[in-house]
Formats: structure tokens, C-alpha cells, sequence
């Protein structure tokens, strides 16, 4: 049945299409096409990924197959509507849609900063196949190394560079006033009833339940100022009214986050998916999520000014292909004064992301395998799974920890 539904999802007009945009020709028939699930396709919480087989015969009459990356709406009902009903899928399919082909156009030739999208509607988005180049995501419980920092920071550099192009030579207004999409954030929004808004209602309460179990040689005072702080995130996702805003991520753990290696496995790019949670902030809250969602606050700070110039380089050089001084769009002083001023939604971000997705894969499975369950986990209480895991996981407790640590000591200074 998940076959059949995925197949239903996938005409021979759009394989033509499709095949037709890879190729860069039309001189080709299509044979036979199908649709192979990914070992994850069925438990993709705001999204199913699956994969494309088309099998061609070119006009020298050789017989080729070509393969695509296949993300649509959820099989399974309830990750279905919590897809639609958060609004995650149309938002990327609005990327893809409306923003992609408009940022592309400033992306440095034979660079890849996003995969290439060959074709979107409302259920569906097919992609280009990084795997087939070489590109794999990191193991989960793996911090980045200082390289692949490097990489993902020039893409992201890029990726907020064309943003800023885009808007400056297209649009006579901001991004955000001119696309109503960048204005809803998915997961931690203040509209009551909204899925998203019982999430970060469930986040902040195991937050709570971790504070009071195991830093309770903190005031009653300062953890309730830290949960009161965690309130504040729909707030935090909202354009800064001092700092000069992009398009920003928002999401960039690990898994959203594509990597490349030579012969000596060492890394050496790296592209970023999944814009289901895309919004329009300063480029600085996009940089330290990610370094502290995949490296941790200590690495952080301790690379942080190497990083933050290796970051600027990246953006200076993009500017400067396409005649524009960097300055006009991002001094380089602005960034370092807009890094202060992400820290505190950087944290509480990271806090939300990191004990969620850092859970284990046998907990997180079990979690996903039942929708009660999972249901209950998203918007009710998980309290009792991270309170244990961090008794059973000395990497997740240590991951979080420092995390939380981070923000009490930030915190503290005020």
C-alpha cells in the first residue's frame, strides 16, 4: 500500500519533465519508471523521502537509469496532518516554488548550495540525488571537527549572500513584507491550538522537569527565569528590529546538512536541505545554531573568531563576484555586535531541537512507531523519556547540559 501510494503520487509526465531538466535534452524516451522507499520513507515526521528510478533510452540507443530524491506529504495519517497542519510542507514547497530559482541565480557557478529542485507542486518535491555524488549526512552522536564547520558555514554564507542579492536587485521591499509564507514559524509559534505552539508548551515543560531535577542548586527564581526566557522563542524567530535580516534556515542539525568527502575521506563541501522552517532573521542566528547544535557551545566559543572570519570571507566573495560591496549588505563589525544579540534565541533553540532529536534511536523509533504515543510525546508530556535517558546516556546528558548551561550562565550575567 505505501508503495502504491507513493507510485500514485508520480506520472509519466512528470518523469519526463523531471529527466528532462537533468539530462538538459529531450533526446531520450522513457522506458519505465518507478518509486523505491528509503529506509526511512514511512517515518518521516513532516515528510516522506523515498526514490525515483527512471530508466531512459538516449537516441545513441544506450539504455541509462537515473535516480531522483523524492520528498512528499507523510504516508502515515498522522505525520500527514501534522505536515500540512503545522504548515512545514507548503513552506518548503514554497522555497522550492517561489525562492529557490531566484537565489540560485547568485549562487557561485559549480557550487552547490542547495540540491537542485527539478520539480514541486503541493505533494510533492523531487530533487536532485546528492548520494550519488558522494554527499551523506554525519553520525548523529558526532560533533563537527573544525573542517566540517568550514564547509557548512560557506554554504550558509553563500545561501544567506544570495538571499541578500535576490531581495536587493528583485524585490522593491524586505522578503518578509513581500512573501506572507516567512511570516508563520511551524514548531514554536504562539498561536494557541497550533501544533507547533503544544510543542514548544511540551518543550519548555521537560525543560522545567530537567532544571528542577537536576539543577536545583539554581534559585527557584533563576529557573523560572529560564522557562519564562524559553516563552519568549515565537518572539525570537521574528525579524530583528536592530540588525539587518536575510532568509535564515532555522534547522540546521546534522541531518539537514549534506557533506562531501575526497579519497582520504576528508571533507570537503557541503549543502543544505530541508527548508520547512525557513524564516527572515540575522544571518548571526542561523551560524550559532549551527555550531551549537553540531559542535556545542565550548567548540564554539573556542573557534568562534576563526569561524566568524572564514564565515565573512565566504560571503565577501560571493558579493564581490556579483559586483556588490559586502559592507553595503554586512560589515563584518555589524555580525560580530548581531552574535551577541542571537545567543539568547540561539540557546533556547538549540535546547528545543537538541533533546528531541538527540534521544536515541531505539527511544525515538519506539516514540514514532505508535501515534499515541508519539502524539503524546509531541504535545502532551515527554518529560519521563528525557529524565530517563539522561540517567541512561551520558552523551545526550552531557550534549544537554552543556546546552543548558550555556543559557543559565547567560542568563546569570543580567
Amino acid at each position: 500500500k505505501t508503495l502504491s501510494e507513493l507510485m500514485a503520487k508520480i506520472s509519466e509526465e512528470v518523469c519526463k519533465i523531471v529527466t528532462e531538466k537533468y539530462l538538459q535534452s529531450d533526446s531520450f524516451q522513457l522506458i519505465a519508471y518507478n518509486v523505491k522507499e528509503t529506509a526511512d520513507s514511512t517515518k518521516g515526521l513532516l515528510g516522506a523521502s523515498s526514490k525515483l528510478w527512471c530508466k531512459l533510452l538516449l537516441d545513441n540507443g544506450e539504455t541509462i537509469q537515473v535516480s531522483f530524491f523524492l520528498k512528499s506529504l507523510p504516508i502515515n495519517e498522522f505525520h500527514r496532518e501534522l505536515a500540512v497542519n503545522t504548515g512545514a510542507f507548503l513552506k518548503e514547497t514554497f522555497f522550492y516554488k517561489t525562492l529557490y530559482g531566484n537565489l540560485k541565480n547568485y549562487f557561485l557557478k559549480n557550487r552547490r548550495v542547495t540540491p537542485n529542485c527539478y520539480f514541486v507542486d503541493e505533494q510533492k518535491i523531487i530533487l536532485e540525488n546528492l548520494e550519488k555524488y558522494g554527499y551523506r549526512t554525519t553520525n548523529l552522536i558526532e560533533r563537527f571537527d573544525l573542517e566540517h564547520c568550514k564547509c557548512a558555514l560557506k554554504s550558509l554564507a553563500e545561501f544567506h549572500a544570495s538571499s541578500f542579492l535576490f531581495e536587493n536587485a528583485k524585490l522593491r521591499k524586505t522578503l518578509y513584507e513581500e512573501f506572507d509564507e516567512l511570516k508563520f514559524n511551524c514548531w514554536f509559534c504562539d498561536l494557541d491550538g497550533h501544533p507547533g505552539h503544544k510543542h514548544m508548551i511540551t518543550t519548555i515543560k521537560a525543560t522545567k522537569a530537567i532544571l528542577d531535577k537536576h539543577f536545583s542548586h539554581l534559585s527557584l527564581k533563576m529557573r523560572k527565569k529560564i522557562t519564562k526566557i524559553m516563552h519568549k522563542m515565537p518572539e525570537h524567530l521574528k525579524p530583528s528590529k536592530f540588525h539587518r535580516n536575510c532568509l535564515s534556515h532555522l534547522d540546521l542539525w546534522c541531518n539537514n546538512i549534506m557533506f562531501k568527502y575526497n579519497g582520504n575521506d576528508q571533507v570537503e563541501d557541503a549543502v543544505l536541505v530541508d527548508f520547512q522552517i525557513i524564516a527572515y532573521n540575522p544571518p548571526a542566528l542561523d551560524l550559532m545554531m549551527l555550531l551549537f547544535l553540531n559542535s556545542g557551545t565550548k567548540f564554539g566559543k573556542l573557534n568562534l573568531k576563526f569561524l566568524l572570519k572564514h564565515y565573512y570571507s565566504s560571503f565577501t566573495n560571493v558579493m564581490r563576484k556579483f559586483n556588490e560591496n559586502p559592507e553595503k549588505f554586512l560589515k563584518f563589525n555589524e555580525l560580530i555586535e548581531s552574535i551577541y544579540d542571537s545567543l539568547e534565541p540561539a540557546l533556547c533553540q538549540t535546547i528545543a531541537i537538541l533533546h528531541f532529536i538527540q534521544l536515541p534511536v531505539d527511544v525515538l523509533s519506539q516514540i514514532i512507531a505508535n501515534d499515541d504515543r508519539f502524539k503524546s510525546c509531541l504535545f502532551n508530556d515527554r518529560n519521563d523519556i528525557v529524565l530517563k535517558v539522561i540517567d541512561t546516556n551520558e552523551y545526550y546528558k552531557n550534549r544537554l547540559f552543556e546546552i543548558i548551561s550555556e543559557l543559565i550562565d547567560f542568563v546569570s550575567k543580567f
